[in-house]
């Protein structure tokens, strides 16, 4: 009889491991489709730059302040975003965010004036100013922090992906349908992470009262803001990312389509290939880092092959060169997971 029970206890713990590995893998993807769809959000008014300046009238000037706008709610959210995730749970603010940028795709699909796209993308910034803290959130409560390196890295070339998607097939899209319905159909994936989110994710948010946390948080900010190598790994991750993002993201598509006199979409094809080494590489770099355990040679070596790569691609006129340049200067972008 207890050898029977037993086993029967035996194949319970077993049914109960399945199921929490199940669990800790759906909402690790459900955190990745968040982060991949916040590089996504940032993008695509590369791709539809055209259509936005003819639809409002609005100069090169314009469309760059309209894509700036995102980041003017985005960055000032930074660390406001995981003091909120401390004390409300990571569950709770991913589902916010999630209703934030959907109000926000939503707004700019049906917009008609330049201000509404303006407060519109200052919604998504606002709700996808969490993506990365809930990512590594999600990857330290469901995973060992063993494993943090590498998760980061597959959840960066998540975000490659998303931008890839941003770009190339939203051209294709807008092409057929226009722009408004492919920015609105874009709005189905923060509803899907919003249904998935209260179904799967769990909600741990911080014990005891705000006040306590708040006053917590505050020394420990002071703590992060005077460790020197803080601000190094800062400064590091915003000069290693700045000219691969803002050439990637925004101004690479016309750079490529003036200078080897290419259509939208073929110049939206070479850009992917620079997201795709950046994803490639990211996942390369964190099982690099992990294996010899040391984080200065990588971040050293994606910075150096950084240096020499980017001037070559804006000084290059061969189509296959810049392919190649572009997959390498995508590739030592990687260093940025290694930030986290």
């Amino acid at each position: 009889m207890s050898s029977a029970r037993g086993v029967v206890v035996k194949k319970s713990a077993i049914r109960n491991s399945y199921k929490i590995i199940l669990t800790s893998i759906i909402c690790y993807l459900i955190g990745i489709i968040f982060y991949s769809f916040d590089p996504l959000m940032q993008s695509f008014p590369s791709i539809i730059t055209d259509q936005l300046m003819r639809t409002f009238a609005i100069s090169s000037v314009g469309i760059g302040f309209v894509t700036a706008s995102y980041y003017y709610s985005y960055n000032l959210m930074q660390i406001p975003a995981g003091i909120l995730c401390d004390l409300h749970g990571t569950r709770k603010i991913l589902f916010f965010s999630s209703i934030a940028c959907t109000i926000g795709l939503l707004l700019f699909s049906f917009s008609t004036l330049v201000d509404e796209i303006i407060i519109s993308r200052i919604l998504m910034g606002l709700g996808a100013s969490c993506a990365a803290v809930i990512l590594v959130d999600i990857s330290k409560e469901y995973f060992s922090v063993t494993y943090l390196p590498i998760l980061v890295g597959i959840a960066q070339f998540a975000g490659n992906i998303g931008s890839i998607c941003g770009q190339l097939p939203l051209s294709i899209v807008s092409d057929i349908y226009g722009w408004r319905t492919s920015i609105l159909m874009l709005a189905i994936i923060p509803i899907s992470v919003i249904i998935f989110t209260f179904l799967f994710m769990k909600n741990s948010a911080y014990d005891s009262s705000h006040k306590e946390y708040i006053l917590k948080a505050i020394q420990k900010l002071k703590e992060v803001l005077l460790n020197k190598v803080n601000w190094l790994i800062a400064l590091y991750a915003m000069f290693l990312w700045a000219p691969f993002y803002s050439f990637s993201s925004l101004w690479g598509i016309m750079l490529l389509k003036s200078t080897l006199n290419l259509s939208v979409e073929n110049a939206s094809k070479l850009i992917a290939i620079s997201w795709i080494g950046s994803g490639i590489g990211s996942i390369l770099i964190g099982m690099w880092s992990s294996y010899i355990n040391k984080r200065k040679i990588c971040i050293f070596f994606s910075a150096f092959l950084g240096l020499i790569v980017f001037p070559t691609i804006l000084f290059s006129n061969s189509l296959m060169g810049i392919s190649v340049f572009l997959f390498i200067f995508g590739m030592a972008s990687a260093g940025q997971a290694l930030s986290f």
